[in-house]
């Protein structure tokens, strides 16, 4: 009787050792929690303040075949400057916009990718030692399935830059779901868009809102989707600084919008791994509009050698190489 009667002890001091343990939640209350329209709203809020971006970059980039290997780096995020982030917006705020990143050694271009909404396409090149390539791809196709042979995919890096606005009309695609993640605290928004050529709607990513009591809701983490709904790139991003309002609408004594200056992007297929450190973010129109057009954006003579991505998709297209309208040489 009193081997039971000591089980039954040893049971009990368990059972509320667990309970002390487990009392405190790991995530803000639940009384805590608002609405998507309220997380939208502040967002759309900050990133409407940003018509356009210029900033200096640090990166750092580590190529991989397959997770786990050494692979090979090159870059810094410390240091000078090794790169260059331009980004102009277009009227639809739920569409591609006009963007580009450049990576340099020695101040000369070895590779770039970026967007041109008048040429209606994306691209990637590098022209750095032994290595040259380059590859492009119609926007209205990014997306689609079967679609291979990029090996980064400009359309993927808007989403975590924190300043393009998310669809607010939640009755029409692109449209917005919103679940709570307890661990880690966070609002997932997950953007929900029709596929390119099959129509089907289909999860495109995951954002990560912080959930908490004391520190602002802004994106954190962002998870991007396959065809199968397989993540195939996760992107973390931390340091929100202010971003410097020139030449742009805002009112004196108004909040300056924020954005991540620390952003990792990981790719699960491979392990690479692409690291970008901000500096010097502005409004200003410290570029030529022109700038994203591919006539400049991919330099000689890589156009003869641009690999059509989505061919098997639409057919073989010329690479589109749209004339300035001013016929100036952009800076």
């Amino acid at each position: 009787m009193k081997s039971y009667f000591k089980i039954f002890v040893m049971a009990m001091g368990c059972i509320l050792i667990f309970t002390a343990v487990g009392c405190k939640p790991g995530h803000p209350p639940l009384g805590t929690l608002v609405p998507m329209s309220q997380v939208i709203s502040e967002y759309n809020s900050n990133a409407a303040k940003v018509p356009r971006l210029w900033a200096r970059a640090n990166i750092s980039m580590t190529y991989r075949e397959k997770p786990g290997d050494l692979g090979f780096s090159w870059g810094s995020t410390i240091g000078d400057p090794n790169g260059l982030l331009l980004l102009n917006k277009t009227a639809n705020a739920d569409r591609p916009q006009d963007f580009m990143l450049q990576i340099k050694e020695l101040g000369n271009r070895i590779g770039q990718l970026g967007t041109s909404t008048v040429d209606g396409a994306y691209y990637f090149w590098l022209n750095f030692g032994d290595t040259q390539n380059c590859s492009w791809g119609q926007l209205k196709f990014a997306g689609a399935p079967g679609i291979t042979g990029m090996p980064i995919d400009p359309t993927q890096l808007l989403a975590v830059l924190g300043v393009c606005e998310l669809p607010a009309d939640q009755t029409r695609p692109p449209f917005l779901g919103q679940t709570i993640c307890f661990d880690p605290p966070a609002y997932i928004l997950t953007f929900v868009d029709r596929q390119p050529v099959t129509k089907q709607l289909k999860f495109r990513r995951e954002v990560y809102f912080r959930w908490s009591e004391t520190k602002a809701r802004r994106p954190f983490m962002v998870k991007i989707f396959n065809d199968l709904g397989l993540v195939v790139l996760t992107a973390e991003m931390k340091n929100y600084r202010e971003i410097s309002q020139e030449d742009s609408d805002g009112n004196e004594g108004d909040a300056k919008p924020l954005m991540p200056t620390d952003i990792k992007l990981t790719w699960h297929e491979t392990g690479s791994e692409l690291h970008l450190v901000l500096a010097e973010m502005t409004t200003a129109e410290k570029f030529d509009p022109d700038a994203f057009l591919l006539y400049y954006a991919i330099p000689w003579p890589l156009p003869s050698i641009a690999k059509q991505v989505d061919m098997d998709v639409d057919g073989p297209r010329p690479l589109p190489l749209s004339q300035p309208k001013n016929g100036d040489e952009t800076e």
